[in-house]
């Protein structure tokens, strides 16, 4: 997985306009790829709201929080707010163990 590049999906084919908000957040692993979706195509404020919502409901999924704080990190870094890049980047090493971070989190926090 690469964090530049260009994207064939819209939030419209994965998100909200085929899909009720609640049937992506009672499936996180959806939701995450709505939310990648969202920071691929630049819409950052949805994105972020997005993650508002579903950070509650993957506090207990390591590996699923790992992803969220991945995607903060690259909007974040996307709008050049270095401070917030710095201070998602600890919060996210400090609750999700290592070995439970996924691929992509681990690719965009390494």
């Amino acid at each position: 997985m690469s964090c530049r590049g260009t994207v064939k999906a819209t939030p419209g084919s994965v998100g909200s306009n085929r899909f009720p908000r609640r049937f992506l957040l009672d499936r996180p692993r959806l939701g995450l790829v709505y939310a990648w979706t969202l920071f691929m195509s630049r819409q950052l404020d949805r994105a972020d709201q997005f993650l508002d919502q579903l950070l509650p409901l993957v506090q207990t999924a390591p590996h699923l929080l790992g992803e969220v704080f991945a995607i903060r990190v690259m909007v974040a870094a996307s709008r050049y707010n270095m401070p917030a890049v710095i201070e998602l980047a600890q919060q996210a090493l400090s609750l999700v163990p290592p070995e439970e971070a996924s691929r992509a989190a681990g690719f965009c926090l390494v």
